[in-house]
């Protein structure tokens, strides 16, 4: 499939606690991106987004260089984890944002901070990823999101909003640029299974449908779960899941609606992660089913062939080595 025949554009997250090796990916292949994400920005116990302490300022700037050497959009994302006095790190809370969303004084000078970040560094935009926001908190989250993207444009910067594909509120209609979650169908707190289907991806376009521009985006993880017997999980990068493939020949079967490879193993122990293969159904699926914007979590630990998978949608590929 010719890029001239399917108007996508794909970008991925670099992670701050796998820097290295997604910077590495960035940089050998990063051709074959529009958009690259870091995730390195939390929230305080006041709401204030912080850098976090594994990443330092040095590698940002080495990450918007490069982003903007091999011309990527280098974008930042902000995530409502929680970095506390003493070093913990709460995932995913929600308090913090509810005296930003409450108080209008809290706001401005919260957004200000972003926006200084944002020029600071020489980031295009903001990625909002905030989860597990009450329902209660709808009409003040809309809110916060409309004044958000309302002071970033004056500074010409863009936002693009994360959002979960069951729950949580949305930004108000035609107002952000919308990015879904299409993974955890299955994960370390389910049953074995895929992390999401053709059905999956399918099922939740329509919490990106309000998309301002009409042009929604859907979050593809590259990373599988080896479930244990004893009830424990491990993540499974892609090309360790390739290795054990490997090692596996006519043990790996695959499931027929996501198309996932996956390997019950003698003792009990289950993996399903993605390949070529599923990855690109997946990427068929998303583009059939209206989606303008790929992007892919996370940068680190995948083979060649599937940056050569994103190639074969591309006509700009330089190669591999620049």
């Amino acid at each position: 499939m010719a890029e001239e025949s399917i108007p996508v554009k794909f970008g991925a997250w670099v992670v701050y606690w796998d820097f290295n090796r997604g910077y590495e990916e960035l940089r050998r292949f990063g051709q074959v991106f529009d958009k690259a994400s870091l995730f390195a920005y939390e929230i305080d116990s006041r709401g204030f987004p912080v850098r976090a302490k594994e990443l330092t300022y040095s590698k940002i700037k080495k990450f918007v260089f490069l982003a903007k050497r091999k011309k990527i959009e280098p974008w930042l994302t902000l995530v409502n984890d929680v970095r506390l006095k003493n070093g913990r790190v709460l995932l995913k809370e929600s308090f913090p944002l509810k005296k930003i969303f409450s108080n209008k004084r809290l706001m401005e000078r919260q957004i200000k901070s972003i926006i200084y970040v944002l020029k600071k560094y020489g980031f295009k935009g903001i990625d909002i990823d905030f989860e597990k926001i009450p329902d209660e908190l709808a009409e003040e989250y809309g809110n916060y999101i409309t004044n958000l993207i309302y002071k970033l444009k004056e500074h010409k910067l863009e936002c693009n909003v994360i959002v979960e594909p069951y729950n949580g509120p949305l930004p108000y209609w035609g107002t952000a640029n919308l990015t879904v979650m299409s993974y955890n169908l299955h994960w370390s707190k389910t049953l074995p299974g895929p992390r999401s289907t053709s059905k999956f991806i399918k099922k939740i376009v329509k919490r990106v449908e309000g998309d301002a521009k009409g042009s929604p985006g859907i979050a593809i993880v590259l990373k599988g779960f080896l479930w244990r017997k004893n009830g424990k999980t491990k993540r499974v990068d892609f090309s360790e899941g390739e290795n054990i493939k490997i090692n596996n020949q006519g043990k790996i079967k695959r499931d027929e609606e996501s198309k996932v490879p996956f390997l019950k193993f003698e003792n009990g122990d289950e993996l399903w992660y993605d390949d070529v293969v599923s990855l690109k159904d997946k990427i068929n699926t998303s583009i059939k089913a209206g989606y303008k914007r790929i992007m892919f979590w996370y940068l680190g630990g995948n083979p060649v062939k599937f940056f050569y998978l994103l190639n074969s949608y591309k006509k700009d590929f330089k190669g591999a080595n620049k």
